[in-house]
């Protein structure tokens, strides 16, 4: 059952963005599938702040249309996710394929590319790939920065933010929780690298939900909310206000991005979820008042 939430709402501190695609499936976590540029319609009418695109390639994207409508509704794009060029694509920058592997650089240049035309941020987490059985962690992590250090230059001449996410270890065998971004980033030293933080990964792969967003502290770029069986935030286990309290503790002002599933329906998730960001902040802003 979709709940319905009422109360005091104070100045807002977060942006609320929502995941949106062309039609994927409806195990998929982009909430809002279809058409693009109705989706973005769609967000903006339910009274999101931004969208996240999830897409394949840039090259299906008219980005000047994307232009054109996000000036038109006055709404943002948050980032991009790169996640389909590996998942559909099959495009890994640990590819053993030397082929597939340049073929993956010159995609996430592309995507590069197409964030600094939208003004928003990048999302790197599946397309790192799978760490090679005969390669350490070590040797990925070196092979990584050698690639990033290119590519991150590259990125800050754009206005560009990459974001890299701790995916859970059903998914991938390499970066899987967020001291392990945080450690990495904080290797790196580029002020436009910073960690996406993600809860269904989180509920997955950390003993608490609360000590890795103090880890994480000034390195969090972008936030992506969903409940532990990937639905809408509220639906299942996890218990959120605790985590948006930390986050306000912290000083984290950015993006609340919802990326789960569309269940029951798109609508009907999207302004649950919505509605169940703004009750949270609320309930924050007011716990700091009292």
């Amino acid at each position: 059952m979709i709940v319905k939430w009422d109360g005091i709402m104070m100045k807002k501190g977060w942006k609320y963005s929502v995941a949106i695609s062309e039609p994927i499936s409806t195990d998929y976590p982009s909430l809002l599938q279809g058409d693009i540029l109705a989706m973005m319609t769609k967000a903006s009418e339910i009274g999101f702040d931004a969208v996240e695109l999830h897409i394949e390639s840039p090259e299906e994207l008219d980005v000047d249309a994307v232009c054109r409508q996000k000036e038109e509704l006055g709404i943002e794009i948050s980032a991009i996710s790169s996640g389909l060029a590996f998942t559909q694509g099959r495009l890994s920058l640990f590819s053993e394929d030397d082929s597939v592997r340049e073929k993956a650089r010159e995609r996430f240049r592309s995507f590069i590319d197409v964030c600094g035309k939208l003004e928003c941020m990048l999302i790197l987490g599946l397309m790192k790939g799978q760490l090679l059985i005969q390669s350490t962690h070590e040797e990925a992590d070196s092979l990584l920065e050698e690639y990033l250090e290119d590519v991150l230059a590259y990125a800050r001449d754009r206005g560009v933010t990459i974001l890299l996410e701790p995916i859970h270890k059903f998914l991938t065998n390499y970066m899987n929780t967020v001291k392990q971004v945080i450690d990495y980033i904080d290797r790196i030293q580029a002020a436009n690298f910073k960690a996406l933080i993600d809860t269904y990964h989180m509920y997955i792969e950390e003993e608490n939900m609360i000590d890795p967003l103090y880890y994480a502290q000034g390195n969090i770029g972008n936030f992506h909310v969903s409940d532990s069986n990937r639905r809408a935030p509220g639906l299942g286990q996890i218990h959120f206000l605790e985590m948006f309290n930390s986050l306000d503790i912290i000083g984290y002002q950015g993006y609340l991005s919802v990326e789960c599933i569309p269940f029951p329906s798109q609508e009907e998730s999207a302004r649950h979820s919505l509605q169940y960001l703004k009750a949270m902040e609320s309930a924050v802003r007011l716990r700091r008042k009292g």
